[in-house]
């Protein structure tokens, strides 16, 4: 389970205009089991994992939307 994880607090985020977006992810196992704590390079407001688990893509406002790319086969090693 991957969550993306902002830690500000909501009427901060609607002053910044960074609303709805996060650089925290969160990955977790099917027991509910922190596995991994990441930190993007850039906030996202929406995430999506290939179906082999090795990409992540996020859409990041910077300043227009943009498709961003992380390759998480490289965090975990596989």
């Amino acid at each position: 389970v991957y969550v993306l994880y902002s830690g500000d607090i909501p009427n901060e985020t609607i002053l910044k205009g960074i609303n709805f977006s996060g650089d925290q992810l969160f990955i977790y196992n099917w027991k509910g089991e922190k596995v991994k704590d990441l930190k993007l390079d850039i906030r996202c407001t929406m995430i999506a994992v290939s179906p082999d688990d090795k990409i992540l893509y996020g859409i990041a406002n910077n300043p227009d939307p943009e498709l961003e790319r992380f390759d998480l086969h490289s965090i975990f090693g596989e």
